[in-house]
């Protein structure tokens, strides 16, 4: 039994697992940020978190300029809003933060106006805040969030980064309570994401196994078995148990014969 655990871990974790995080998320479910930092809002108004984490908010870390998987977040962020049947700026509010110090509020709210503009449901556009801050402030925020970035190039004279994507939810109160991974997302998750951080209940992450035996299915947006991976795992254990068998078989011969 303790072969077949050891094997199973094993097989499960990744190579960087045991590595520190370079880029990438490392939740941190429980904790809180400071919701006295400030930000500059759309309108070049300075705000304190506080003043925008005023019921369940859901943050997405991007920066305006980004050329990759910032659109794509944004873009799924967009569509599970129009989606969901919960009510942005009565059941939650929405801030999307750049985590680029060198771009400035004229920026968020060319970047909010198109994605407002570009909705196919009507939203109260002040529960969506787009914000940007200093450099102090954003790592203040990222790395209570666990948020691993790194800058990259130079892109037309703009900064680029790498890094992961993720919605995070947070408590009134500015507590964690879970993570959506990824850039398209369930109305379903988003519901009771934002009712758990409602409640202040933070939600682990659908774990390690789960995520090996399951997939998403886009076109469906669903969870599918992930044949493929558990048919994979069931001829690794069947290879394994006819070695121990094969093993066992070959010490008991040997000692018959010695007797």
């Amino acid at each position: 039994m303790y072969l077949l655990f050891l094997f199973l871990n094993l097989l499960l974790a990744s190579p960087e697992e045991n590595k520190e995080i370079q880029v990438g998320i490392d939740e941190h479910l429980g904790e809180f940020i400071d919701l006295n930092l400030k930000v500059v809002n759309s309108t070049g108004d300075t705000l304190m978190l506080k003043n925008i984490v005023t019921k369940p908010t859901v943050l997405s870390l991007v920066y305006y300029n980004c050329p990759g998987i910032c659109n794509e977040l944004l873009n799924g962020l967009r569509d599970v809003i129009e989606r969901s049947d919960i009510e942005p700026g009565v059941d939650y509010n929405i801030l999307s933060l750049s985590f680029n110090h060198t771009e400035d509020y004229v920026l968020a709210r060319n970047k909010k106006q198109n994605y407002i503009a570009g909705m196919n449901r009507e939203i109260n556009k002040d529960a969506w805040y787009w914000v940007v801050s200093d450099s102090v402030t954003i790592r203040k925020v990222t790395d209570a969030i666990g948020f691993k970035f790194k800058q990259d190039n130079f892109r037309d004279g703009m900064l680029d980064f790498l890094h992961a994507g993720a919605l995070v939810f947070l408590s009134p109160e500015g507590k964690i309570t879970r993570y959506l991974n990824g850039t398209e997302f369930l109305p379903f998750d988003m519901k009771m994401a934002t009712i758990e951080a409602a409640e202040g209940r933070e939600q682990p992450t659908i774990n390690r196994l789960l995520k090996f035996c399951f997939k998403y299915e886009p076109e469906g947006q669903k969870y599918v078995l992930n044949v493929t991976q558990i048919f994979g795992v069931i001829i690794s254990l069947g290879a394994l148990a006819l070695v121990l068998v094969l093993t066992l078989s070959k010490k008991k011969k040997t000692t018959e014969v010695e007797s």
